[in-house]
């Protein structure tokens, strides 16, 4: 099997006493743990320190006996941020009318068409979680010029200060406020929270909101790191402040998931990634109810539950809530999705195979013919990217001369900035974006030469997988203890503190000690040190590359192993007990032939 490689992120020795919690939160940043592992409301900042708050609060206070316009975003946290301020409105003034438009193929902002229908009835208009940048200038100017609706801007992305000239723009990252780590509903948090200290309102008002709070910032991958936005989110999370129906419905529906309940880490790998299948492969009418169910709408449907067996009688009618009708739709979109994926990614690596692309080393391929939904450009860019151990460019036809599409770096390979190299060879456009997951386009003329120059920066021969592990571990100086530290501290992971991969070294262990369960060996456990090890949905004949077992062995494996693994420190319940364990990711697995004092092998007759 091929080497394992990787490339440890943080250089620091353990020892069998140190406290492994504190090391990793102080490689992470964190200066004062206490406080950390502690947050509190006093972590927290005053909401006029935003700049244009009270002309904000004043706009929409002038204006709540009218029509108000709110412009959902689309992704989880512009649908939450929408959700808390219409929630918010219709709280504070029950008879307030509150319009709500969307965008349905991922764009960004507000359009002229989002208002038009509307536009003689609005008095204001909130966008909140976008509306700061550029582009949105021409726009703002258009309807003040023709409507003269004011406009309000409730934001956390960069600010194009031009703006400021046609909208009221509130924007925690522009300088004046001390936390830019908020999300738009965390902004439109603190927004609500000014207008109820300055009118009169009780805080719980906006407290009971907290559940959106936490998850549109989790889901935006928010720095929590932060104690301001960490504390929202935790605060968000504690199950006495999990109000909102559609939240409860998707834990019930992924219980299996939640084990946990509900953690920075499950709300952004369960809960989230289910709303956001919707919000960006739903169908209109499915990304609309999904609006209504966050908005906590009421509204019983006739739901046709599914036989267990085709020759069963069909079950009787129930009555389901939109909320849980929504969290079932949420999974199966999902599905939706994954399957038309899988499909694509069929299709492109048949080409790949045809036109001999993997043998450049990075794939650039036209998918024009096979990809015919751009949501998913980027999904199957990565699923490639990882099958072929290499950066990967999938293109489709914009014009007669030009092609768009989604570029995908390797995360375990050479290249730490993909966008940057492929912006180095000087035939690439890449308006923005992530250093490996971002939107291209390139001249058709110039596919052959992007290839070429590829070829010459990144040779074949410099392909290979090196995994990134935040520490290494001689296996010999982890203890239970450590693990189990560790990983009781589930609750702390989040985006800037993820849960932490190891690379644990020197693991010397007999063959026969590492079981196999399943009939193809599926599930793979063995104790070193007092600590289990464990590797679940294993591939066929994993269990023979650790073991070192050839399929022409007979008997007892008598060999002795030495290992390297790279896993995570993970809580196995059994019984209403938990314990520690290494879940293991990556292994590598070679015979250890002991040596005597002279630096002689002993062979295997001595050992057994």
């Amino acid at each position: 099997m091929d080497r394992l490689l990787w490339r440890t992120i943080h250089k620091c020795e353990f020892n069998k006493e140190d406290d492994f919690l504190e090391k990793i939160l102080n490689q992470a940043g964190v200066e004062d743990i206490y406080e950390f592992l502690h947050v509190n409301k006093s972590h927290t900042y005053n909401p006029f320190l935003l700049r244009n708050i009270k002309k904000g609060i004043q706009l929409l206070h002038d204006k709540l006996d009218e029509t108000i316009f709110i412009k959902r975003d689309s992704d989880v946290d512009g649908f939450t941020s929408a959700a808390y301020m219409k929630g918010f409105i219709n709280d504070i003034s029950p008879n307030t009318k509150v319009i709500c438009g969307g965008n349905y193929q991922k764009e960004h902002g507000l359009v002229i068409d989002d208002i038009r229908n509307c536009a003689k009835e609005l008095s204001l208009i909130i966008i909140p979680d976008a509306g700061s940048g550029k582009e949105s200038v021409e726009v703002y100017k258009e309807i003040i010029e023709k409507y003269n609706i004011p406009i309000l801007v409730i934001d956390h992305h960069s600010i194009y200060e031009y703006v400021l000239n046609y909208a009221t723009v509130i924007n925690c990252t522009d300088g004046w406020y001390p936390n830019d780590t908020l999300s738009g509903v965390g902004v439109v948090h603190k927004f609500c929270l000014a207008y109820a200290q300055e009118y009169g309102i009780n805080e719980e008002v906006c407290n009971y909101y907290l559940d959106l709070v936490a998850l549109g910032m989790i889901a935006d991958s928010m720095d929590m790191r932060n104690l301001e936005t960490r504390y929202y989110a935790l605060e968000g999370l504690k199950e006495e402040n999990i109000h909102n129906l559609l939240v409860k419905e998707l834990a019930l529906k992924n219980e299996e998931e939640m084990k946990l309940g509900f953690t920075l880490n499950s709300i952004g790998w369960v809960i989230a990634p289910k709303m956001n299948g919707v919000i960006r492969y739903g169908k209109k009418d499915e990304q609309d109810d999904l609006f209504r169910a966050l908005c906590g709408e009421k509204e019983d449907r006739e739901y046709q539950p599914r036989r267990k067996n085709k020759n069963d009688p069909k079950p009787p009618i129930e009555i389901h809530s939109l909320q849980k009708i929504m969290a079932r739709v949420c999974t199966n979109v999902k599905q939706r999705q994954d399957k038309d994926v899988r499909t694509f990614m069929d299709s492109l690596d048949k080409e790949i195979v045809v036109q001999e692309l993997n043998k450049n080393s990075v794939i650039i391929i036209d998918a024009t013919e096979i990809v015919d939904k751009k949501t998913v450009t980027g999904l199957v860019a990565n699923k490639l990217a990882e099958k072929y151990q290499r950066p990967i460019v999938i293109l489709r036809s914009r014009d007669d001369e030009t092609f768009g599409g989604s570029g995908r770096g390797y995360d375990k390979g050479v290249i730490d900035n993909f966008s940057n190299f492929l912006l180095e060879t000087g035939v690439f456009d890449i308006p923005g974006g992530h250093p490996n997951a971002f939107g291209v386009s390139i001249k058709k003329k110039d596919i052959n030469k992007a290839i070429e120059l590829c070829n010459k920066k990144l040779k074949l021969d410099d392909l290979v997988t090196i995994h990134e592990v935040d520490y290494e571990i001689k296996a010999d100086k982890l203890t239970p203890k450590a693990v189990m530290k560790v990983a009781e501290s589930y609750k702390v992971w989040g985006k800037g503190i993820p849960e932490p991969t190891f690379a644990i070294t020197d693991i010397e262990i007999p063959a026969n000690e590492v079981i196999g369960y399943g009939e193809n060996k599926g599930f793979i456990k063995f104790t070193y040190n007092g600590i289990d090890y464990i590797k679940k949905y294993c591939c066929k004949g994993e269990w023979e590359a650790m073991t070192l077992r050839d399929r022409n062995m007979l008997g007892e494996n008598k060999k002795v192993l030495h290992m390297t693994v790279i896993g995570n420190f993970v809580l196995n319940e059994w019984e209403g007990q938990r314990y520690p364990q290494v879940r293991i990711k990556y292994f590598e697995s070679e015979e250890y032939i002991p040596k005597s004092k002279n630096n002689v092998e002993i062979g295997d007759d001595f050992l057994f």
